[in-house]
């Protein structure tokens, strides 16, 4: 799966921003409880200097290690239990301070068995949303505010009415958003390059349906076309259609 390189910076970079917010307000809560109550200040540094000891005991020539470890190891969960005591006292869960991943899958790296993971991904889709709304007005556009009463519904000498052929587009987009996660595309070329036209009146500009193919389809939408969309009639044709349809929509 491609991902646009511009796109993704700025979705690391937001990724980042919300990691960091989040560590630190970790730490003002930390700060917080430890001036309320001084003896788990002094737990932490201790359960914080465990691995230092450890090394300490592994380096020391001439000894065994393994029973000063186990000191260590029982000290250690003396002072686990003292401070989950502690922390029940005050009204805290006993898991209070300690620092857990926002995402279990990859733990908060962005990255999992090598690719990314769905915590970013999900930065990533709003990224692009952010790209799409300086093309298309995408924010406030959905299927349920497409309108088809813009249309006429005679076909006069036309094959089919103006509203008839924007429901057929409809259709389309319809289709074409609920598959979006399973057969990916673009949906920046099928506007771009004709499957939707955005010379048809409105449909380009509402395009109904982007929201939900972006979060159906995540990152999908940096290659191909929307294989559901019908054949492009000429130039010549499809500029005289447009006139018809448009008169006709007044």
């Amino acid at each position: 799966m491609s991902y646009d390189g511009k796109i993704m910076r700025r979705a690391l970079a937001r990724f980042s921003e919300d990691k960091q917010r989040r560590q630190n307000q970790a730490d003002q809560r930390r700060r917080a409880l430890f001036a309320q109550e001084p003896r788990l200040a002094e737990i932490d540094r201790e359960l914080r200097g465990t691995m230092s000891r450890i090394i300490s005991s592994a380096l020391r020539r001439g000894t065994d290690p393994v029973p000063a470890i186990r000191v260590i190891r029982d000290d250690n969960l003396s002072l686990q239990r003292e401070r989950r005591e502690l922390l029940e006292k005050l009204g805290y869960p006993a898991d209070y301070l300690e620092e857990r991943p926002r995402c279990p899958l990859c733990g908060d790296t962005g990255y999992r068995d090598g690719r990314v993971c769905s915590c970013l991904q999900s930065y990533y889709a709003r990224e692009q949303i952010q790209e799409l709304s300086r093309m298309l007005d995408v924010g406030s556009q959905s299927f349920e505010t497409f309108r088809l009463d813009y249309y006429s519904p005679d076909r006069g000498s036309l094959s089919r009415s103006p509203r008839e052929t924007m429901e057929h587009h409809l259709a389309v987009c319809r289709r074409y958003a609920d598959r979006f996660g399973q057969e990916g595309g673009n949906l920046r070329a099928s506007v771009g390059q004709g499957h939707i036209s955005p010379g048809k009146p409105r449909v380009g500009q509402k395009l109904p349906g982007v929201n939900e193919a972006i979060q159906a389809g995540g990152p999908n939408l940096a290659g191909g076309k929307c294989s559901h969309a019908p054949p492009q009639p000429s130039a010549k044709k499809n500029g005289s259609q447009n006139q018809k349809q448009q008169r006709q929509g007044r």
